[in-house]
């Protein structure tokens, strides 16, 4: 649409989202101008993360999906997030998702940091007449809920078939991390993770019982947390199971049963607690034992991030170059689930 605020006659940009902060708690907004027929296109900002605030410029519904793939050139991902009251925070959708955008709304995109610009087309228009929030997919999905009592968040997971264990594009989105949140809950790919905080994973439907999926929490020490799931279509027989490996303990999480902790340091990424999805009743086991750390590089950076719980004896991490020479050694923090090598200092090559 062509907008102007009548409050002071600005002239709202076609396709640009706008965030409105009242002076008072409740109040009115008055716009006006001429019904948006054709189509447009907005160039993105690629400075900082790349985040872009979009809107939809139509009186109608938008595909999500049919703009995320006519424009996946210029994107990090085929995700937008979007701002849900429900849970007071950003939702992740992604193109498997067929998010229909309400009229005028808001939403985000990143760039990928290249020129570019994503299309909204008078073709993408549709028609609705429900909430697109609701959860209607006959697919199954799981809900994994995290609340300090004051704040609730949110990451899902989809099992579809023909998607893998690795990054899907339009399958897997990340989570929001255009402002800090002190409380935020993700996961991590099964495989070949490489750092992102995803939040939403699609998974293959046919592996329910070898699937582990790393469960990334981030929460402030001394506040009591609890982290529960919901379902859809889970297939009878398998239930979720929440396993801590910093004290060695599986939860079921049903209708009926939560996970509670009150943590005394902060937490902060993946490492400490994994998803299981399995028919057998969970306890302690040599797996649950197996200490899983995730390793990899930032060229951005220079450095090499290890994830995961350590044991509890002096762990060290040791860099070879090729001929089998010690280049870089350093003690890790047990305490952590996150420790962090500086390899500026070395030269480009394989180790």
């Amino acid at each position: 649409m062509c907008i102007r605020d009548s409050s002071n006659g600005d002239l709202l940009n076609e396709s640009q989202g706008y965030i409105v902060n009242l002076s008072a708690a409740s109040g009115d907004i008055s716009f006006s101008g001429t019904m948006n027929v054709g189509n447009t296109s907005k160039a993105l900002a690629t400075t900082g993360e790349g985040y872009n605030l979009l809107g939809n410029p139509y009186t109608s519904y938008i595909d999500s999906s049919a703009m995320l793939t006519g424009s996946s050139g210029s994107l990090l991902s085929q995700t937008i997030w979007v701002w849900n009251q429900a849970n007071n925070t950003y939702e992740t959708k992604v193109t498997a998702d067929n998010f229909q955008l309400a009229p005028g709304q808001g939403f985000f995109i990143q760039s990928n940091g290249g020129v570019g610009s994503v299309a909204i087309n008078e073709s993408f228009q549709s028609h609705q007449g429900t909430d697109t929030f609701l959860r209607t997919a006959e697919r199954t999905e799981v809900y994994l809920t995290l609340s300090d009592g004051s704040s609730i968040k949110e990451c899902k997971l989809y099992y579809i078939e023909g998607t893998t264990t690795g990054f899907d594009n339009g399958f897997d989105g990340p989570t929001f991390r255009a402002f800090p949140e002190p409380l935020s809950i993700y996961t991590h790919l099964v495989t070949n993770n490489f750092g992102m905080d995803i939040g939403l994973q699609s998974l293959p439907i046919d592996d329910y019982e070898n699937l582990v999926i790393p469960v990334g929490i981030d929460a402030l020490s001394g506040t009591e947390i609890t982290i529960s799931a919901s379902t859809l279509n889970l297939p009878a027989g398998i239930d979720i199971y929440l396993e801590d490996r910093a004290v060695n303990t599986f939860t079921l999480l049903n209708a009926n049963s939560d996970f509670t902790l009150t943590p005394t340091d902060d937490l902060n990424g993946t490492g400490r607690f994994y998803l299981h999805t399995s028919s057998d009743t969970l306890g302690l086991n040599e797996n649950a034992l197996a200490y899983d750390l995730q390793i990899y590089s930032t060229n951005a950076t220079k450095q090499i991030i290890i994830k995961g719980q350590l044991s509890s004896s002096i762990t060290n991490a040791d860099l070879y170059d090729l001929q089998g020479k010690l280049v870089f050694s350093k003690t890790l923090d047990q305490s952590s689930n996150s420790n962090t090598l500086d390899i500026a200092g070395l030269s480009s090559g394989l180790y």
